[in-house]
């Protein structure tokens, strides 16, 4: 009877061991945790250590997450339970038992998809690579690795286990919208987590940044809880392409259109912001995203320009760090547009280039001063004016009028009398100096004295060759 492949589904011999397509193992065995000894299905104890084998159940190489509870990995590691189960690996809570049985969380892998030889080799060294690499990084939005291996054809990474839930979870129980204060804080801790990773050497790009892979621990802090490890292990694609990342959060240069870097991680953090102020899926329709203000209006404007220039689909478009990021968020500001490299100078032949000369010495140039005399035949001729005008005023009505009588006690004393009053302040109007104004008062009530005491003589001349005539 033919062995169906359970990964592949080709069919086998009813002999074959391993299937000749993807060698992918075909017979139940358990292997010892303590030597790694293969054993029937069947043992109660390892032949080869006499180690006890009760409750390791899980069949060889059949893919990953199907170890159930109270399996022990590496003498050391017992499972609790499955906390998640992914493509390319799956997540266990499991005790430390050489340290109290302290909780940890083991994360699985497998390289049984892999048939080419040359290949899984180098998937195993990738793996070393990179398991040592994660367990040097110490950051506070970063779970530590403690410790790897390779057991029973799977390969594994031990690290602190987050309690809490995801960010995908936490939006998946949200009515309506997450809080803007909230989700900024979020992504200032990311901003700052990236901006580690970025500035290791070489850095580390996560690649693979979306809320399904952030844990929010009861303290309040996120953590990145997969660093994308599982993508070394899937067959044939080693390198960076379509096979990697998580459409919707991953940016265009990600699916075999250019190499990805730091600013594919900020697009991916701007994808993840997105959602959870709109509660809109990207990988509903990736690449295109709407104002977030258009979906969430109590958003504000600044915020929205800041999560829009992350998305951008040109990387040079986007924020170039994740601390220009970061400091968007803490201050936000409505985005400024990128800045453009500036032109190279113009180079100047040697001949052409003249040293600047010292500014010579100027002597200071008082200002000019208006001249006394100006000022002086200025007054003079407006004061001139001022009792010529007021003279005429008085003259006039005598020549004007044949009635001199009439002029002499309604118009004469009146009139002069309020021109002496206004003379004052019209004088003081033109010429803008009070003593001129008292000046001008002062002469029209001479003028006044003298035209008088002139009409008096006037009345008085007729009488007396009148009186001498007729004495004669």
């Amino acid at each position: 009877m033919a062995k169906i492949c359970p990964n592949c589904g080709l069919a086998n011999r009813d002999d074959a061991r391993f299937c000749s397509s993807c060698a992918t193992p075909l017979v139940q065995e358990i292997i010892c945790p303590s030597c790694g000894t293969r054993n029937v299905l069947t043992a109660r104890f390892c032949h080869q250590c006499a180690t006890p084998l009760a409750g390791v159940t899980y069949p060889v190489g059949l893919g990953t997450g199907l170890l159930s509870p109270k399996t022990m990995l590496a003498n050391r590691y017992l499972i609790v339970q499955k906390i998640g189960q992914g493509g390319m690996g799956a997540v266990y809570q499991a005790t430390d038992t050489r340290l109290g049985h302290k909780v940890v969380a083991v994360k699985e892998m497998s390289d049984a998809a892999i048939t080419d030889p040359l290949e899984k080799q180098q998937v195993r060294q990738a793996f070393e690579r990179e398991a040592q690499m994660l367990a040097t990084l110490n950051h506070p939005n970063l779970p530590r690795v403690t410790d790897h291996f390779s057991e029973g054809g799977k390969q594994y990474l031990v690290m602190d286990f987050i309690e809490g839930r995801t960010l995908e979870e936490i939006l998946n129980q949200t009515p309506g919208f997450l809080d803007e204060k909230q989700a900024l804080d979020w992504g200032v801790q990311l901003c700052e987590v990236l901006d580690y990773l970025h500035s290791q050497q070489p850095p580390v790009i996560f690649r693979d940044l979306k809320p399904t892979n952030i844990m929010l621990h009861r303290d309040g802090k996120v953590k990145l809880i997969d660093f994308g490890i599982a993508r070394l292990f899937k067959p044939g694609k080693t390198a960076d392409t379509v096979s990697f990342g998580t459409a919707g959060y991953a940016p265009p240069e990600q699916y075999g259109k250019g190499q990805t870097d730091a600013r594919s991680d900020i697009y991916a953090l701007g994808a993840t912001l997105h959602h959870l102020l709109t509660g809109r899926d990207p990988a509903q329709t990736p690449f295109h995203f709407l104002p977030v203000r258009s979906l969430n209006s109590s958003v504000s404007e600044a915020v929205d320009q800041t999560i829009l220039r992350a998305v951008e689909q040109d990387p040079n478009q986007r924020w170039q760090t994740a601390r220009q990021m970061h400091s968007a968020l803490l201050s936000p500001q409505p985005a400024a547009p990128v800045p453009m490299p500036a032109a190279a100078p113009a180079v100047v032949p040697p001949a052409t280039v003249v040293a600047p000369q010292p500014p010579a010495a100027v002597k200071p140039v008082p200002s000019p001063m208006p001249a006394p005399t100006a000022v002086t035949r200025a007054s003079t001729g407006r004061f001139l004016a001022t009792v010529v005008i007021t003279a005429a005023v008085f003259t006039a009505p005598k020549v004007l009028l044949p009635l001199w009588r009439l002029y002499d006690n309604i118009l004469l004393r009146p009139l002069p009398t309020a021109l002496w009053f206004i003379s004052g302040p019209l004088a003081y109007m033109i010429t803008r100096r009070p003593g001129a104004a008292l000046l001008t008062c002062g002469s029209d009530y001479s003028v006044y004295s003298l035209l008088e005491y002139g009409w008096s003589l006037w009345e008085l001349i007729p009488a007396v060759v009148t009186e001498g005539v007729f004495a004669i």
